[in-house]
């Protein structure tokens, strides 16, 4: 498919409440990464607070957003996402305002009545409150808004969007403190997502469509719930990757304190936040095929007189191999399934060879030995290719390594 009819695709293939919810993904996460980015320093240098007091709030901010989104889910679908977005873009302007504030002179008869920490605690929780609505909100439109055939492109669009609002919001977080102070970093959060309270009010619509099933009750969501917990392996699971996540929001949580005290207390640490999100954002521009989810067919280059295009790298590998307790004495067959807006109108070969496993280069002896024809049409197709017997590898261990390629 060329880049044009990509682009057609796109065009077409989104409604526009799909746009709107994701140019507001932006400005949302711009407001939370940016308050994130600048939230244990001014705890810790505005608001005196020690460094594992610094720790336990700034993790009760992260914390609480991801916990409230189990129940979010179930409230944006009764409310339906204009009303959760709208509800949420208000919540998250207040509560970035408060955090701004609570060093301000109106609020110190609260200071004086409350605990500090309590009373910081209580508001770092309000954010929450509203980001729990925006993501079910903005991942059901994504659905819900964009064709079938761009839907996994429309999930790239999201995720791009994210990390493009990750990347801005310490940027963004950087000038502001530099120029106006730290308290001006939660209040420049508010006014973002402020304006897109204004920006769903206005351009965002429901969608909806014909097949749309009724939101499920409270007790369906209930019995949902404990499907989850219940049996626990999918919960084990979760529990044991919470554990990449802790060691991922140390970068918000100790590590501003870290340089600060012991690195350069002058430095913007901000802007070293920058770099997880940018990093995704430019290998997505460099690697254009992610966005597009695509599996590498849109990319050729022309063989020099052969009038014939070449793929330049293989769409599939499969490495085969058996160890000598169960000894493989040839291979049946591999079943392919291929999107047919992937590999439209063009042919599947199947390539062949002895070698040893992670191999990087192919030998010169690569040879065809099956291949299948078929247009593609307005449905998934799946091939069943077939190699010929394969001999036993040393120590009656089959080793083989295959590349399912596309040529024009």
């Amino acid at each position: 498919m060329s880049f044009g009819q990509r682009l057609q695709e796109i065009r077409d293939g989104f409604e526009r409440p799909f746009w709107v919810a994701n140019v507001s993904e932006i400005f949302e996460r711009l407001s939370y990464y940016g308050a994130f980015s600048s939230l244990a320093v001014y705890l810790q240098e505005k608001l005196n607070f020690s460094t594992e007091q610094t720790g336990t709030l700034t993790g009760i901010f992260g914390g609480m957003v991801w916990f409230l989104a189990i129940f979010g889910g179930a409230i944006a679908d009764k409310l339906g996402f204009r009303r959760a977005l709208s509800m949420a873009y208000l919540i998250l302007a207040a509560a970035y305002f408060l955090i701004g504030s609570i060093g301000a002179s109106w609020l110190a008869p609260v200071r004086a009545a409350v605990p500090l920490s309590l009373f910081v605690g209580c508001i770092l929780i309000l954010p929450a409150l509203g980001i729990a609505l925006v993501k079910p909100s903005v991942v059901g439109t994504t659905a819900r808004a964009s064709k079938e055939n761009v839907r996994s492109i429309g999930y790239s669009i999201y995720y791009t969007m994210v990390n493009i609002g990750g990347t801005a919001g310490p940027f963004v977080a950087d000038w502001a403190h530099t120029h106006f102070g730290l308290e001006w970093v939660f209040r420049i959060s508010a006014l973002s997502v402020f304006a897109m309270f204004f920006f769903v009010l206005f351009f965002f619509r429901d969608p909806r469509k014909p097949g749309d099933v009724p939101p499920p009750s409270l007790i369906q969501v209930a019995r949902n719930f404990r499907a989850v917990l219940w049996p626990p392996r999918f919960l084990i699971f979760l529990l044991i990757f919470t554990g990449y996540w802790i060691v991922f929001w140390q970068q918000y949580t100790s590590l501003p304190g870290f340089i600060h005290s012991y690195v350069n207390a002058d430095a913007h640490v901000e802007l070293i936040l920058i770099t997880d999100a940018a990093v995704v954002v430019c290998r997505i521009l460099a690697h254009p095929v992610i966005l597009a989810n695509g599996s590498g067919c849109d990319f050729f280059h022309r063989r020099a007189g052969s009038g014939r295009n070449h793929s330049a790298a293989a769409l599939l590998r499969l490495h085969i191999a058996s160890g000598a307790s169960r000894p493989a004495r040839h291979v049946h067959g591999v079943c392919v399934s291929a999107d047919w807006n992937r590999l439209a109108h063009r042919r599947l070969v199947w390539w062949t060879r002895d070698a040893p496993l992670r191999r990087s280069r192919a030998p010169s002896r690569t040879r065809v030995v099956d291949h299948q024809w078929c247009r593609f049409r307005n449905s998934n197709l799946a091939f069943d290719l077939r190699s010929n017997r394969q001999p036993i590898g040393a120590a009656g261990t089959f080793v083989n390594s295959m590349d399912l390629q596309e040529e024009g």
